[in-house]
């Protein structure tokens, strides 16, 4: 039972369990490891299975490590994501790890755990505690060659960490304490077994109270992987993912008139009609007493790698997934003027979802025309069951000042199923064209089977709203990468993406156009690594075009909108000052709206609107100093910048721009490195993300925070 669909079932892509490009433990105490650099020239799987560099491939690609990670106290993929340039977040309770990226956002950005996809993000997604990982990567752009998903800003793979053949054994503890009751332990052990065999497991939990009455969230997660290397040209590597998670459920506080309010906040919304957050219902909690926004997931995996001959690599990816969900909420509050309260719905919706697959790469090198050329293809097929029940029971109503949580009532709901057989054949290619220039390309056809049946209240299946549908897209990219000058590069790419519909799956009528979206994106870049890779700068420009483009409006609503475009600019760099001073920073800027989208029935007249959560703007500054006074002492901060968005298609309600300031002050002791932080610590009140099915609502984020943390590594 589950939320929403899973409906574009390509998942592929997993790296290699065997040798996972990466920061190796004994890195993960480093002094200035808290400025993130881009690696140009480290190998990555996110953006190819061809083992390009990011220096190498024509498309933007980013990523942090699990020492940055560390370093900075980031907790979550999304904390991590939003270091990276043009990304922007909110923990919505609705649509956890929801991100806005190119001027797109929720299922048009595509999120991978170890290269693998379980589904629409603003459907399945949960947020994922950082210290399980490896690495967080980025790639901008579609990703449908890679990963057989038609989403067109772009892709965040998460790498959980990975055991290592001829290490010694290894160990590494994390426990953080701070504001609001909020906690973080983490532990995490690694070595050999015998000569050829190697394993790592790690186990984290984060907890926290929340800042908002009755916001108490946490989740759990342990990964653990072994290798084996069953012959000089043979190994296979098994792999489990387990997470089990509660979230705070914190669905917002209600907008009210100005002339209600007993202190309105400034500065934070703006909203046509004059409506105002009230500090007296910030911390309010409108949810009931009995709410629940619960999980639990378990991944499996089993990789055999051959190394057939010194130009043949085949690879081949099983694996699982099964997950169950649960939403019970009163999600919806409006204030009416009328009674002067607050107004509640009721929603539910149950996950039953399961997926197996299995994914088989052949990689050959050889000489094409006397030039050096590697080639990649792929044959894959999964399968997606997904059973969802959901309804909508009676709501009531609340005193804005002291609401009485109440309980959520009677289940009664409907259930709709879906099964998804998705196989696909794909390639990838890069030749050398000259020792100077690469031609990067692919191809992905498609086949999939979607087959949805409704049931009614009582059981009975409904023929009317039920369907089967057939899908075969095709996607294509290519792109050329200049290196005019040692480890500098000029490079441009093209690149397509149909997408089927998505979390949508459950909520369209059968009568509905839900035909392929189709999109497209150009993009011509520069990315340099100087001195060493002390000095490193990516510069990227972007156009992309979506159309025939199905959205949801409401809870359990969709609505066809003609197209969406965006066109940008990003810039990032990283830079070693001095040999104590290092900074890194980026800068992102988006021009992005809607084509034709109107919907009378809801109200809707969004044409040439800006899309819900998208800034114009966003901006990341990072800078820390060490060796501090001849001590092993490290100060840093942070500044992050996040321009004007619309919580709203029609634009009338504005959350207004803010700057976060954040810093930390590292002592390390050997191998143990004790840490404190400060986040916001001007105490901006902001609010960072809104469901745009709730625009009467908005959740402000956390206010200023400190903690303190300790690490070590045996």
């Amino acid at each position: 039972m589950k939320l929403n669909v899973p409906v574009l079932s390509a998942l592929l892509g997993a790296a290699p369990l065997a040798a996972v490009a990466a920061d190796s433990l004994q890195e993960v105490v480093v002094e200035g490891e808290a400025i993130k650099k881009l690696d140009l020239n480290t190998e990555s799987a996110t953006g190819s299975r061809l083992g390009l560099t990011a220096l190498e491939t024509p498309a933007s690609l980013e990523g942090i490590s699990t020492g940055t990670m560390r370093a900075r106290g980031l907790v979550s993929v999304t904390e991590a994501a939003m270091t990276m340039v043009g990304v922007n977040s909110g923990e919505n309770p609705g649509a956890p790890s929801a991100f806005s990226m190119r001027g797109f956002t929720d299922n048009q950005i595509t999120s991978l755990r170890d290269g693998l996809q379980i589904g629409p993000a603003s459907m399945v997604m949960r947020p994922q505690n950082a210290f399980n990982l490896e690495r967080v990567e980025v790639l901008k752009g579609p990703a449908s060659v890679l990963y057989g998903d038609g989403a067109i800003a772009g892709t965040i793979n998460a790498i959980t960490k990975k055991p290592r053949l001829g290490e010694p054994a290894s160990y590494e503890l994390l426990a953080s304490y701070g504001r609001y009751d909020t906690y973080q332990l983490g532990a995490g052990l690694a070595g050999p077994i015998g000569e050829s065999a190697a394993y790592r497991l790690d186990a984290s939990r984060t907890s926290s109270d929340g800042w908002v009455d009755r916001t108490s969230s946490n989740s759990n997660n342990v990964t653990a992987a072994a290798l084996w290397q069953l012959a000089p040209s043979f190994d296979i590597s098994l792999s489990l993912d387990y997470l089990k998670d509660a979230l705070p459920n914190n669905w917002g506080q209600p907008l009210v008139p100005a002339s209600f309010a007993k202190k309105p906040i400034r500065g934070v919304v703006d909203t046509v009609d004059g409506r105002v957050i009230d500090e007296a219902m910030r911390f309010t909690n409108y949810n009931v007493e009995d709410n629940l926004s619960d999980s639990h997931q378990l991944w499996s995996s089993a990789a055999l790698h051959w190394q057939a001959s010194d130009a043949i690599s085949v690879r081949d990816t099983a694996y699982h997934f099964a997950a169950k969900r649960k939403w019970q909420n009163a999600e919806q509050y409006v204030f009416d003027p009328s009674t002067d309260l607050v107004t509640r719905d009721r929603f539910f919706v149950f996950h039953d979802q399961s997926i197996i697959g299995n994914r088989l790469d052949t990689t050959i090198d050889h000489e094409l025309g006397g030039r050096k050329n590697r080639f990649l293809v792929s044959a894959d097929y999964n399968k997606v069951d997904f059973d969802r029940t959901r309804g909508f029971p009676d709501g009531d109503a609340v005193d804005p000042f002291n609401p009485q949580p109440g309980t959520f009532g009677p289940i009664e709901g409907k259930l709709s199923g879906a099964i998804i057989k998705t196989g696909s054949l794909s390639f990838e290619d890069v030749l050398d064209l000259t020792g100077q220039v690469k031609l990067v390309t692919g191809a992905r056809r498609e086949h999939l089977d979607l087959d949805r049946k409704d049931y009614g209240f009582d059981g009975v299946f409904i023929p009317s709203s039920s369907f089967s549908r057939t899908f075969n897209p095709t996607s294509y990219r290519a792109g050329l990468t200049y290196e005019f000058m040692p480890s500098m590069v000029l490079y441009g790419q093209w690149s397509t993406g149909q997408d089927p519909v998505g979390t949508e799956l459950f909520s369209v009528d059968s009568s509905q156009n839900f035909d392929l979206a189709q999109s497209r994106q150009w993009e011509i870049g520069y990315k340099a690594s100087m001195n060493d890779g002390k000095a490193e700068v990516t510069l990227a420009y972007f156009d992309i075009l979506r159309e025939d483009i199905l959205t949801q409006i409401a809870a359990d609503t969709v609505s066809n909108v003609g197209s969406q475009k965006s066109h940008g600019v990003e810039l990032a760099g990283s830079v070693t000052l001095t040999r104590h001073w290092q900074a890194s920073a980026n800068v992102a800027y988006v021009d992005a709206s809607y084509g034709t989208f109107v919907n009378p029935d809801f109200g809707i007249a969004a044409t040439g609107n800006v899309p819900p959560n998208v800034a114009k703007w966003t901006a990341n500054l990072w800078s820390g100093v060490t060796d501090i006074g001849g001590l092993p002492l490290e100060i840093g901060a942070g500044l992050r910048f996040v321009d004007d968005r619309f919580a709203d298609y029609a634009n009338e309600v504005t959350l207004k721009s803010y700057v976060l300031v954040d810093a930390y002050a590292a002592y390390a002791m050997g191998t143990t490195r004790l840490m404190v932080r400060g986040r916001n610590l001007t105490d901006r009140e902001y609010v960072p993300w809104v469901s745009p099915f709730y625009p009467n609502q908005l959740a402000l984020g956390a206010p200023r925070t400190f903690e303190i943390s300790i690490e070590t590594r045996l």
